[in-house]
């Protein structure tokens, strides 16, 4: 089923990696409608640049302040017909994706995950609280647990009143039950595609799709545009997640990421010199950081 349009949510202290990740996505799919979905949780930011030469568009939501992945809530929440791709900022595309995705008719499409062997423990600190979830939810099935950066789904199967027996929307939006759904939004994502599965109000699909950032098969360069001799089946995207550092040369994945970032700049006027710039903000706030913490040191020393 053919994919309308997609969604990247990104913040103000994420938007570095939202730029890779879009032109990751336009190096494959130049034509797909694409919208940035901005929570200002962190404040505000400029999205003009991408606006202007990567033609997206950026959503004019409900609300501006989301926090921890909820503005994820608002493409689910649009009205029926529409089937987006709904991805964290932090991700990127090392094949032209889409191809894989669209073969596959089910209203969500989800990133499998192995059943490593503290596997429980895992969906225990990033879904949901099991033993407290029977009290909330008695008899509730789990058929599939997914993390939440890549969606596929069908709009409007997932409605404002569902998400309000977990939440308030509140700005930032906050979780009436932390106590069983500790991270965010995806563990209340999951637990609502698993009733409506269990219901037959809704169908999915779990896909090995998804790579991590310190995964082996992850590209070493700029990917091959048409996908390369693998097959659609071979069709990944990668998550980087934990492995975001301020430092891109620090980062698990780097190389792929770097190639990307590059690419973006290309595609800029006087990007060379932007990108440069931009890479030298962070080692500022940096020193800024250390001088502050040799004063204060100092100080500590003189009163002692």
């Amino acid at each position: 089923m053919k994919i309308d349009e997609i969604y990247v949510v990104a913040t103000r202290s994420d938007i570095r990696f939202g730029r890779a990740c879009i032109a990751s996505i336009r190096y494959f799919h130049p034509d797909i409608p694409i919208r940035l979905l901005k929570d200002e949780i962190f404040g505000a930011f400029d999205t003009r640049e991408l606006e202007r030469h990567f033609q997206v568009e950026t959503v004019q939501a409900p609300q501006r302040i989301w926090g921890w992945g909820f503005a994820k809530f608002y493409p689910l929440m649009l009205p029926p017909g529409r089937r987006v791709l709904i991805l964290d900022s932090d991700i990127l595309f090392t094949h032209p994706l889409l191809q894989r995705l669209e073969q596959y008719d089910e209203d969500f499409i989800v990133a499998s995950e192995p059943d490593w062997p503290d596997y429980e423990d895992y969906v225990r600190r990033a879904y949901f609280v099991a033993d407290k979830l029977e009290a909330f939810s008695p008899g509730f099935e789990r058929r599939l647990t997914f993390n939440g950066g890549q969606v596929v789904a069908n709009t409007g199967l997932l409605t404002r009143e569902d998400f309000e027996h977990y939440v308030e929307f509140s700005e930032p939006v906050t979780v009436k039950r932390p106590d069983v759904f500790p991270c965010g939004e995806q563990g209340i994502t999951n637990h609502l595609v698993n009733l409506k599965l269990a219901r037959g109000e809704i169908t999915a699909r779990a896909l090995d799709f998804m790579l991590w950032a310190d995964s082996p098969r992850l590209p070493h360069d700029l990917p091959a545009r048409d996908g390369g001799a693998d097959g659609i089946e071979s069709y990944m995207l990668a998550h980087y997640t934990s492995h975001k550092k301020i430092y891109p040369w620090k980062m698990k994945g780097k190389a792929l990421y770097t190639a990307f970032e590059d690419l973006y700049y290309h595609q800029l006027p006087l990007g060379w010199l932007l990108e440069r710039w931009r890479f030298l903000q962070p080692l500022t706030a940096h020193q800024k950081l250390s001088l502050k913490q040799r004063i204060k040191k100092i100080l500590q020393a003189l009163r002692a």
